[in-house]
């Protein structure tokens, strides 16, 4: 996903990548791990400009304009039908993982419960 002043990258996603700016996720993760492998087996070099492990930090950088971001489209779902952010493209070999485990508890927590709906756990 970028600011919307990058959705012209999208005609020729993901050579289009090459040489923009990035804000990628910290160094030591999975997802920073499998964004590094997928663009470097299509020889498309990147310019990390920031390195951040804070979500919250990642989005207002990338709704400035300040690089793209590797992403889960639901982490910024907000941002992009507010048109703050655009998706480029998606990665198809690069996911996150999500763990949810709960207990059973006499008074739910409604976030918990919610998202386990949602999941139809």
């Amino acid at each position: 996903c970028g600011a919307p002043r990058f959705a012209d990258l999208r005609s020729d996603f993901p050579e289009s990548l090459e040489g923009q700016p990035f804000v990628m996720p910290s160094a030591k993760g999975k997802l920073r791990n499998d964004v590094e492998h997928y663009l470097k087996l299509r020889d498309i070099r990147v310019n990390v400009v920031a390195e951040i492990q804070d979500t919250a930090l990642q989005k207002l950088l990338g709704k400035h304009g300040d690089g793209l971001l590797p992403i889960a489209e639901t982490a910024v779902e907000d941002l992009i039908k507010n048109q703050d952010l655009v998706v480029i493209g998606n990665l198809q070999e690069v996911y996150e993982e999500l763990w949810l485990i709960a207990a059973q508890r006499q008074i739910q927590n409604p976030v918990a419960a919610a998202i386990m709906k949602e999941l139809r756990i």
